[in-house]
Protein backbone atom coordinates (compact mmCIF):
# COMPACT_ATOMS: atom_id res chain seq x y z
CA UNK A 1 0.00 0.00 0.00
CA UNK A 2 1.13 3.77 -0.50
CA UNK A 3 1.84 6.05 1.99
CA UNK A 4 0.45 9.47 1.40
CA UNK A 5 1.47 11.62 4.28
CA UNK A 6 -0.88 14.02 5.30
CA UNK A 7 1.67 17.30 6.14
CA UNK A 8 4.27 18.17 3.94
CA UNK A 9 7.71 16.85 4.24
CA UNK A 10 10.24 18.89 6.36
CA UNK A 11 12.72 20.09 3.70
CA UNK A 12 15.55 17.84 3.09
CA UNK A 13 17.98 20.27 3.49
CA UNK A 14 17.59 19.77 7.21
CA UNK A 15 18.10 16.07 6.67
CA UNK A 16 21.39 15.71 4.47
CA UNK A 17 23.26 18.38 7.03
CA UNK A 18 26.04 16.00 9.10
CA UNK A 19 24.16 13.12 7.16
CA UNK A 20 27.60 10.63 7.91
CA UNK A 21 26.50 10.92 11.82
CA UNK A 22 22.79 10.44 11.22
CA UNK A 23 23.19 7.76 9.02
CA UNK A 24 24.74 6.15 11.88
CA UNK A 25 21.51 5.84 13.74
CA UNK A 26 19.60 3.62 10.63
CA UNK A 27 20.26 0.31 10.54
CA UNK A 28 23.19 -1.45 8.36
CA UNK A 29 21.06 -2.77 5.86
CA UNK A 30 18.82 0.59 4.97
CA UNK A 31 21.24 2.94 5.35
CA UNK A 32 22.20 2.80 1.52
CA UNK A 33 18.32 2.49 0.38
CA UNK A 34 17.91 5.84 3.32
CA UNK A 35 20.69 8.03 1.20
CA UNK A 36 19.32 7.25 -1.57
CA UNK A 37 16.00 8.03 -0.82
CA UNK A 38 17.42 11.53 0.55
CA UNK A 39 18.78 12.01 -2.59
CA UNK A 40 16.15 11.40 -4.83
CA UNK A 41 13.59 13.75 -2.34
CA UNK A 42 16.78 16.42 -2.50
CA UNK A 43 16.54 16.20 -6.43
CA UNK A 44 13.08 16.02 -6.49
CA UNK A 45 12.91 19.03 -4.12
CA UNK A 46 15.10 21.17 -6.99
CA UNK A 47 18.58 20.46 -4.94
CA UNK A 48 19.99 18.44 -7.39
CA UNK A 49 23.91 19.96 -6.26
CA UNK A 50 23.40 18.95 -2.93
CA UNK A 51 22.10 15.51 -4.17
CA UNK A 52 24.95 14.78 -6.33
CA UNK A 53 27.07 15.48 -2.47
CA UNK A 54 25.26 12.34 -1.40
CA UNK A 55 26.47 9.97 -3.86
CA UNK A 56 29.74 9.30 -2.60
CA UNK A 57 28.99 8.22 0.86
CA UNK A 58 26.07 6.45 -1.09
CA UNK A 59 28.25 4.82 -2.90
CA UNK A 60 30.58 3.67 -0.53
CA UNK A 61 27.77 2.68 1.59
CA UNK A 62 26.24 0.18 -0.97
CA UNK A 63 29.07 -1.22 -2.04
CA UNK A 64 30.11 -2.20 1.75
CA UNK A 65 26.89 -3.35 2.15
CA UNK A 66 26.08 -5.15 -1.31
CA UNK A 67 23.08 -2.96 -2.16
CA UNK A 68 24.07 -3.29 -5.83
CA UNK A 69 20.26 -1.78 -6.66
CA UNK A 70 21.11 1.36 -4.19
CA UNK A 71 24.96 1.55 -6.13
CA UNK A 72 23.18 1.25 -9.50
CA UNK A 73 21.11 3.88 -8.83
CA UNK A 74 23.72 6.31 -7.54
CA UNK A 75 25.41 5.64 -10.87
CA UNK A 76 22.11 6.75 -12.57
CA UNK A 77 22.83 10.26 -10.95
CA UNK A 78 25.85 10.19 -12.50
CA UNK A 79 24.86 9.28 -15.42
CA UNK A 80 22.20 12.05 -15.96
CA UNK A 81 24.60 14.44 -14.86
CA UNK A 82 27.50 13.76 -17.60
CA UNK A 83 24.93 13.06 -20.22
CA UNK A 84 21.60 15.44 -19.53
CA UNK A 85 23.45 18.38 -17.75
CA UNK A 86 26.84 18.51 -18.90
CA UNK A 87 26.28 16.77 -22.50
CA UNK A 88 29.13 14.84 -22.24
CA UNK A 89 27.82 11.57 -23.52
CA UNK A 90 31.52 10.04 -23.92
CA UNK A 91 31.70 10.75 -20.12
CA UNK A 92 28.04 8.87 -19.39
CA UNK A 93 28.72 6.02 -21.46
CA UNK A 94 31.26 3.28 -19.21
CA UNK A 95 28.76 4.56 -16.17
CA UNK A 96 25.80 3.16 -18.01
CA UNK A 97 27.53 0.49 -18.87
CA UNK A 98 28.15 -0.62 -15.34
CA UNK A 99 25.18 0.89 -14.19
CA UNK A 100 23.49 -1.98 -16.77
CA UNK A 101 26.08 -4.55 -15.28
CA UNK A 102 24.74 -4.44 -11.81
CA UNK A 103 21.17 -4.21 -12.98
CA UNK A 104 21.44 -7.28 -15.18
CA UNK A 105 20.92 -9.26 -11.63
CA UNK A 106 17.20 -7.95 -12.21
CA UNK A 107 15.30 -8.68 -15.70
CA UNK A 108 12.82 -5.67 -15.04
CA UNK A 109 15.50 -3.18 -13.36
CA UNK A 110 17.86 -4.62 -16.45
CA UNK A 111 15.17 -3.51 -19.06
CA UNK A 112 14.64 0.32 -16.79
CA UNK A 113 18.43 0.36 -17.33
CA UNK A 114 18.02 -0.87 -21.31
CA UNK A 115 15.45 1.88 -21.54
CA UNK A 116 17.74 4.81 -20.00
CA UNK A 117 20.70 4.07 -22.44
CA UNK A 118 19.40 3.19 -25.66
CA UNK A 119 17.63 6.76 -25.12
CA UNK A 120 20.95 7.63 -24.46
CA UNK A 121 22.61 5.72 -27.24
CA UNK A 122 19.74 7.38 -29.60
CA UNK A 123 20.90 10.74 -28.75
CA UNK A 124 24.32 9.95 -29.12
CA UNK A 125 23.91 8.60 -32.46
CA UNK A 126 24.33 5.13 -32.12
CA UNK A 127 21.30 4.33 -33.13
CA UNK A 128 22.17 0.36 -33.92
CA UNK A 129 23.16 -0.35 -30.86
CA UNK A 130 20.22 1.27 -28.71
CA UNK A 131 17.89 -0.25 -31.13
CA UNK A 132 19.36 -3.88 -29.48
CA UNK A 133 19.12 -2.56 -25.92
CA UNK A 134 15.65 -1.03 -26.69
CA UNK A 135 14.36 -4.82 -28.60
CA UNK A 136 15.07 -6.47 -25.51
CA UNK A 137 13.93 -4.33 -22.75
CA UNK A 138 10.43 -4.41 -24.99
CA UNK A 139 10.51 -8.21 -24.94
CA UNK A 140 11.21 -7.98 -21.07
CA UNK A 141 8.52 -5.48 -20.28
CA UNK A 142 5.99 -7.00 -23.29
CA UNK A 143 6.44 -10.82 -21.29
CA UNK A 144 5.93 -9.53 -18.05
CA UNK A 145 2.70 -7.84 -19.04
CA UNK A 146 3.93 -4.23 -18.15
CA UNK A 147 2.64 -1.46 -20.32
CA UNK A 148 3.27 1.65 -18.24
CA UNK A 149 4.86 2.66 -14.70
CA UNK A 150 6.55 5.72 -13.63
CA UNK A 151 9.96 4.47 -14.55
CA UNK A 152 9.27 2.33 -17.63
CA UNK A 153 7.34 0.03 -19.77
CA UNK A 154 6.32 -0.91 -23.41
CA UNK A 155 4.98 2.40 -24.14
CA UNK A 156 8.58 4.17 -22.58
CA UNK A 157 10.06 1.42 -25.38
CA UNK A 158 8.08 1.87 -28.53
CA UNK A 159 8.74 5.59 -28.16
CA UNK A 160 12.27 5.28 -27.88
CA UNK A 161 12.60 2.84 -30.46
CA UNK A 162 10.27 4.94 -33.14
CA UNK A 163 12.93 7.59 -32.63
CA UNK A 164 15.86 5.25 -33.10
CA UNK A 165 14.27 4.39 -36.38
CA UNK A 166 12.93 7.96 -37.30
CA UNK A 167 16.94 9.03 -36.64
CA UNK A 168 18.11 6.25 -39.35
CA UNK A 169 15.21 7.39 -41.46
CA UNK A 170 13.13 4.22 -41.33
CA UNK A 171 9.62 5.51 -41.19
CA UNK A 172 7.98 2.55 -41.93
CA UNK A 173 9.75 0.97 -38.93
CA UNK A 174 8.76 3.47 -36.77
Amino acid sequence: AMWFPQAPFTDAKYWSGNIQQRIQAVPLEDQARTLYGLADLLQIEGHWTRAMTLLPLLRATAQETGDWWSEAMSLWYDCYQFERIEGNFARAEPVYERMLRLLSRDRLCQAWAEDWYGRALIAAGETECAIQLLDHALHVWTESDILWTNVGGTAYTLQYLAQAYTARQDFLTA
